[in-house]
C-alpha cells in the first residue's frame, strides 16, 4: 500500500475540481524536472491502489486522461470546501476546451496566489453569469476566466460583455485557443460599449515566461503581482 504524498493530493484535488486532467498536464505541472518514466510509474501506483482511473481517448489528438475513483472522490470531499458535481462521461466534443480550462487553471496557479473555483461549482452557487472558472484572491477580488475555442455570434459576445460590466469582477480574462479566436475577441471588445476591465491573450502566450495580455487601452500586466 502506498502513502499519499502532498503532490498526490494536489493531483487528486485538481482532478476533483476540474473533473478531467491529462497525463501530459500531470507531467508539466506536478512533476517539473522529472522524467516521463517517473510520471507513468507514480500514476500506475495510484491507479493500482484504486485512487485514479486512466483512459486513452483520441479526438484527433491522443490523450491519456486521469479521472478520480469513488475512493478518491470520498477522500477529497472530506476536506473540500468547494463541492463539484461529478461529470460521469467525458464528452469528446468538448474535450479540447475542457483540457484547456484545466491547463489555464494550473498555469494561473503558478502566476497568482488565490483559489480557483470551477464552472460546475459556480453553477451550484447560482452565479448570475458563469464563466469557465474564477480565480478568487484573499482580498475578495476575483478574475473571471473564459476559454474560447469556438465561434460565437458577435451580437451574443456584445451581450456577454455588457453583462460582465454589470457583474463587476476585478478583471475578465479571455484565453483564446487560436489566433482567429484571439482576433475575433479583440474586435468584439473594441466594438462593445461596455466599460469593463478586460483582457485577451492566446493560450500559448499564457504559457510563456512573460505572458502579455491585450486590452483596449494597450498591453496590461495582471501577472505583475501575485495577488490583487
Amino acid at each position: 500500500m502506498i502513502e499519499l504524498q502532498e503532490r498526490d493530493l494536489r493531483i487528486l484535488k485538481t482532478t476533483y475540481e476540474n473533473q478531467i486532467l491529462s497525463q501530459a498536464q500531470v507531467a508539466r505541472f506536478f512533476f517539473q524536472g522529472r522524467s516521463d518514466v517517473a510520471v507513468r510509474q507514480r500514476l500506475s501506483e495510484l491507479e493500482k491502489e484504486g485512487f485514479i482511473k486512466r483512459r486513452v481517448i483520441n479526438n484527433g489528438e491522443r490523450h491519456t486522461l486521469v479521472r478520480l475513483s469513488k475512493k478518491s472522490k470520498e477522500l477529497i470531499e472530506k476536506t473540500q470546501q468547494i463541492k463539484v458535481p461529478e461529470i460521469r462521461y467525458v464528452d469528446q466534443a468538448t474535450l479540447t476546451h475542457d483540457l484547456a480550462v484545466t491547463g489555464v487553471r494550473l498555469r494561473l496557479e503558478e502566476l497568482w496566489d488565490g483559489t480557483w473555483i470551477p464552472e460546475r461549482a459556480l453553477k451550484c452557487e447560482e452565479f448570475s453569469l458563469v464563466p469557465d472558472g474564477i480565480f478568487r484572491f484573499e482580498s475578495g477580488n476575483y478574475a473571471a476566466i473564459e476559454i474560447e475555442n469556438s465561434r460565437k455570434d458577435r451580437n451574443r459576445m456584445h451581450r456577454l460583455l455588457s453583462r460582465w460590466a454589470l457583474s463587476q469582477p476585478f478583471f475578465v480574462l479571455y484565453v483564446a485557443l487560436s489566433e482567429d479566436r484571439f482576433n475575433f475577441l479583440k474586435d468584439c471588445i473594441l466594438d462593445a460599449s461596455a466599460e469593463i476591465a478586460i483582457g485577451v491573450m492566446e493560450f500559448e502566450n499564457l504559457n510563456s515566461q512573460d505572458p502579455q495580455v491585450w486590452s483596449p487601452s494597450g498591453t496590461v500586466h495582471p501577472f505583475s503581482r501575485r495577488s490583487w
